[in-house]
């Protein structure tokens, strides 16, 4: 058995501890972590993503009709009555139907977030000087995200919980691939500026596509 294999030979670390340890100690709980299969990790995360999905699903209708409701009595804000889907999804109580889509959508989309994601910044691992493999990323993805997905789906400072993920996700990187926090967090860094920027090619070009065509004249 080399070096590698006998560092992974970790502790077990319970669910409700890898929560407390990931928000009070993230290094220690992460080096602890080395050892864990992709299997414990992603059963872990699923949890958290469920009861993330459930409350955000659950939250968010009421909040945006609440913030709707706040334009109706304002000069020259909308009439809720001439929005034809306003008495399906919002009037009233919230439809069961629009949470569950909403609920669906997102447990969905997380997954498929998470192994995209994490094969994103895999690269830019790779590129630090990370030398394990793409599971190891996926796992520091995967852990990173409690703070998230504890409290993201809280409106208005949902916000500052990811930006906390994002530091833990440094923090994973550095133990799951053992590279220094430096290389890490220009990764991390990389990883999401690099998104950015393709994002802001990808519209634009969408932007002058529309305008040139609309500059042709029309065959009637």
């Amino acid at each position: 058995m080399g070096e590698y294999e006998e560092e992974m030979q970790t502790v077990h670390v319970g669910f409700f501890e890898k929560i407390r340890g990931l928000m009070m100690h993230p290094m220690e709980t992460f080096q602890k972590m080395r050892g864990d299969t992709l299997g414990e990790a992603l059963r872990y995360w699923i949890v958290l993503v469920v009861i993330f999905s459930l409350l955000y699903a659950a939250v968010y209708p009421f909040y945006i009709a609440t913030m709707f409701s706040s334009f109706e009595g304002m000069e020259g804000g909308p009439d809720l009555e001439d929005i034809p889907i306003w008495g399906t999804l919002f009037a009233g109580e919230v439809s069961i139907i629009m949470v569950l889509i909403i609920f669906i959508l997102l447990v969905v989309f997380s997954f498929i977030g998470l192994f995209i994601s994490g094969a994103w910044l895999h690269l830019w691992v790779r590129l630090m000087g990370g030398k394990r493999r793409y599971a190891q990323t996926v796992k520091a993805v995967a852990y990173a995200q409690t703070p998230s997905l504890l409290f993201g789906w809280i409106p208005f400072v949902g916000f500052i919980f990811g930006i906390w993920s994002l530091v833990l996700e440094v923090f994973g990187i550095r133990e799951m691939h053992e590279i220094s926090t430096e290389k890490a967090a220009i990764a991390v860094i990389a990883a999401i500026v690099s998104i950015i920027i393709i994002a802001v090619i990808i519209a634009l070009a969408v932007i002058f596509l529309v305008i040139g065509l609309s500059s042709f004249p029309s065959v009637d």
